[in-house]
């Protein structure tokens, strides 16, 4: 007699899709044959589109709550002029306040940040068995920071949060040509933190940060075509290396069923459902495609992406290019996963 059949992994990738499909697109190695969604009407974002889709969809969408940390996928979000609401509204910093990244730290790939709500009154911070939930402070005393040369005034979220994020990530790299020297003594001398939580608040009537970049590296969205991932896998696959997932590269928008790879590169305009974007340009990458974000740890320089990248994508005086970088023109717009995508 024959015992109950197990589910063959189609069965489960289907079962899987239907839970969350933007998942799938997003965190595995893309697969030959997509799974995308479209919807049934405007409230309704859940249903699965066919392979043969005609029309540009958008997959996933995704914020990283915390700068350079790890991805959470969303089904709706909010447009705002700094990016996806609750994007990067906080930063992990050394006690001066200089930020740093996973170009710094790779460990902080593994850092997971939720919320309620796109700027709620908390945040649950995790990095592998160990967590801590935050109160979010916004009327405390504002804090010097800086990010790619600018000034910023963020608010600290306090002691508490700083030794755990030393506990989480080990202790934070030497600034390069030193730093704060009144931070330094104050954190030898009081026994501070080395690390500092700051966030961004947002009051409605300040000026974006940066001029609209809120706290990303230099523009508030990035999108990028599967089309231009299935490209680079294919050529890592001639070089006898590994695919690598879209998340190496954290978009906020990933889309499908465009005409190439790269046909991004030659958008000016783009809308997703009702919200509208301009093209700022291509998205010169550094070294963070590189880092596994699963478990922060870098490949060498010859098997990561970037490596393979450089081979067709380097631009003279631009550097290596790897999806389009946008601005939001009418903020307060609501993006769906599923939503139709229109270029010019």
């Amino acid at each position: 007699m024959k015992g109950p059949r197990t589910p063959g992994i189609a069965t489960l990738l289907v079962a899987i899709a239907s839970v969350a499909p933007n998942a799938l697109a997003f965190l595995i190695v893309p697969a030959p044959q997509r799974i995308g969604r479209t919807p049934s009407s405007r409230r309704d974002r859940n249903v699965l589109f066919a392979a043969d889709d005609s029309v540009i969809r958008l997959t996933s969408l995704i914020r990283y709550p915390v700068k350079s940390g790890g991805a959470e996928l969303l089904t709706e979000a909010i447009m705002t002029p700094e990016g996806v609401a609750g994007d990067r509204r906080f930063m992990v910093t050394r006690h001066d306040g200089s930020y740093l990244t996973q170009r710094e730290i790779p460990r902080l790939a593994t850092l997971e940040a939720r919320t309620d709500e796109a700027d709620s009154s908390s945040i649950l911070l995790r990095s592998g068995g160990s967590s801590i939930g935050v109160n979010v402070q916004r009327l405390s005393s504002l804090t010097d920071a800086s990010l790619f040369g600018a000034s910023l005034k963020l608010v600290d979220q306090g002691a508490d949060v700083g030794n755990w994020l030393a506990g989480a990530l080990g202790p934070p790299p030497v600034r390069v040509g030193g730093g704060n020297v009144i931070s330094m003594l104050q954190q030898t001398l009081q026994g501070a933190p080395p690390y500092r939580l700051l966030h961004a608040p947002r009051d409605g009537e300040s000026p974006p940060l940066r001029n609209g970049a809120g706290l990303s590296d230099q523009a508030p969205y990035l999108l990028i075509s599967e089309e231009s991932l299935a490209a680079l896998n294919e050529k890592r696959a001639g070089e006898d290396l590994p695919p690598v997932p879209m998340s190496r590269f954290r978009p906020n928008f990933v889309v499908s069923n465009c005409d190439g790879a790269h046909a991004e590169d030659g958008w000016s305009t783009v809308t997703i459902g009702d919200s509208k974007f301009r093209v700022i340009g291509p998205c010169p990458r550094c070294t963070v495609p590189d880092v596994e974000q699963a478990s922060g740890e870098r490949d060498t320089a010859s098997d990561g992406p970037m490596a393979t990248l450089k081979g067709y994508r380097a631009k003279r005086g631009r550097g290596v290019l790897f999806g389009v970088y946008l601005m939001a023109l009418n903020p307060g717009s609501i993006v769906r996963v599923g939503d139709q995508v229109e270029t010019e």
